[in-house]
């Protein structure tokens, strides 16, 4: 066959070599990956961070024919079709993903977007003559036989990490998210029990790698920004499907104007998954119909039927206009009931709210971070010229399991701008450390940007 070619900003040139990827590439499905954002509403904060989840499944694709061309070379026999199928797993990784990915993730849908996206793929596997899905299908599940095939696809070094680092770095413009990706992928290998692995030499990039990721997650991923305007996001479709279910119970949804006027897709979809109860396998072609444009076309309708003193009219007028919740509190420490009704006072006598709209005003986004687990099945192992098999730590000369290892759990507590900001937050700093003496949260610089 002749081959494709793809420009991209981040490798240039990609080739499509298998006529099953081209197929793929070419589904309305993975079309569809188009018009779904790779970072949510990151572009809130980085204008430049627009970059799409179709972009990032080329790219994974493509550092996946580069891992495959590496390890052939180094004597290490992988199958025709064992290629295909890691090419295939790789292209279709993020499938399940919904719009804004992440952040409505959970929200239009109870499934996590890995398991929607194997049963995309069995769908596939259906409806299409293409056999290598199959093994694509295994190698998404981890079940493959061979090791170093599952890694490559989901592991603490994937190549979804590696395209992702690069390509999120790239277009947020933020420099110190940039990993040597050509380096760290000519410089696998596997173990005699064919685990992937790098060889002993690229510890240092491997560092560089693992700390980038962390770099990204603090600057980018956790921005407070970022994370109150996608807490925004989830608390009107949170919002917007309770209101569906509760019109369900007695029939006035089928005269609803606000619900009527939705994006048909998404009318189709909440209509059968939401209020008919199918099942996810009957709601697949209409899921597999969302994107973007939906979620903000439904922001934009609400506002024409909800008035700003409703919180879903007030967040989604908010979100349209760029009226961010702000960050009042971010640290270890769970915000107690006392904090979160404190500033939900102040939210209502600020706003003119009723009580029981100022307080979905005000909601807690938790976040858990773990930057690398040395005590995992899918440790990062090196080999060295003689054979011998290391763990991470045992080579790095900077990072330690006491301070790389420990989970982090984060708690932002978001609300609305107040003029009083900076004395709301003392207060709020204040009712934590009676609620836990033992330790007082230091207080995160992130909150007052």
């Amino acid at each position: 066959m002749r081959i494709r070619y793809i420009n991209d900003p981040v490798y240039g040139l990609i080739p499509l070599r298998h006529p099953s990827i081209c197929q793929i590439v070419d589904h309305p499905w993975f079309q569809r990956l188009r018009y779904i954002r790779q970072l949510g509403l990151t572009d809130l904060v980085f204008p430049s961070a627009t970059h799409t989840r179709f972009q990032h499944a080329l790219g994974t694709y493509y550092l996946g024919a580069l891992a495959v061309e590496t390890l052939r070379e180094k004597g290490i026999s992988i199958t025709q079709e064992e290629e295909e199928s890691l090419l295939l797993a790789l292209l279709l990784h993020d499938l399940g993903h919904g719009p804004y990915s992440h952040a409505l993730e959970h929200i239009l849908l109870r499934e996590h977007h890995e398991t929607i996206t194997q049963i995309g793929v069995h769908h596939l596997l259906q409806t299409l003559n293409i056999s290598a899905l199959e093994g694509a299908l295994h190698l998404l599940k981890g079940k493959a036989p061979r090791p170093f095939l599952n890694q490559l696809v989901k592991s603490q070094l994937d190549l979804d990490r590696l395209d992702y680092l690069a390509r999120d770095s790239f277009f947020a413009g933020v420099s110190e998210g940039h990993v040597g990706y050509e380096r760290i992928i000519r410089l696998l290998t596997i173990t005699p029990s064919e685990h992937l692995a790098v060889e002993a030499k690229g510890y240092f990039s491997i560092e560089r790698f693992l700390l980038a990721r962390l770099s990204m997650y603090h600057q980018v991923y956790l921005h407070k920004t970022v994370i109150a305007s996608e807490g925004m996001l989830q608390k009107v479709f949170e919002l917007l499907i309770h209101q569906i279910r509760e019109n369900a119970g007695t029939g006035s949804h089928r005269t609803t104007a606000w619900f009527q006027q939705l994006p048909p897709a998404l009318h189709t979809f909440l209509q059968k998954y939401w209020i008919d109860q199918r099942t996810l396998a009957d709601c697949l072609p209409h899921y597999f119909a969302l994107t973007d444009a939906d979620a903000w076309i439904t922001l934009q309708i609400l506002t024409q039927h909800f008035s700003p003193a409703t919180s879903i009219g007030f967040l989604a007028q908010s979100l349209i206009q760029r009226t961010l919740h702000k960050v009042y509190y971010s640290g270890e420490h769970a915000p107690p009931q006392d904090a979160i009704a404190y500033l939900t006072q102040q939210v209502q006598r600020t706003y003119n709210l009723p009580q029981h709209e100022a307080r979905h005003l005000v909601f807690v986004h938790t976040v858990t971070t773990v930057p690398y687990l040395s005590d995992s099945e899918d440790a990062i192992l090196f080999v060295d010229r003689d054979g011998t098999v290391y763990e991470f730590f045992a080579l790095s000369p900077v990072l330690t399991p006491g301070t790389f290892s420990i989970p982090h759990r984060i708690y932002f507590l978001c609300a609305p701008y107040l003029t009083e900001r900076t004395q709301i937050q003392q207060t709020i700093r204040q009712i934590i450390h009676t609620k836990s003496p033992d330790r007082v949260p230091d207080p995160d610089p992130r909150a007052n940007r």
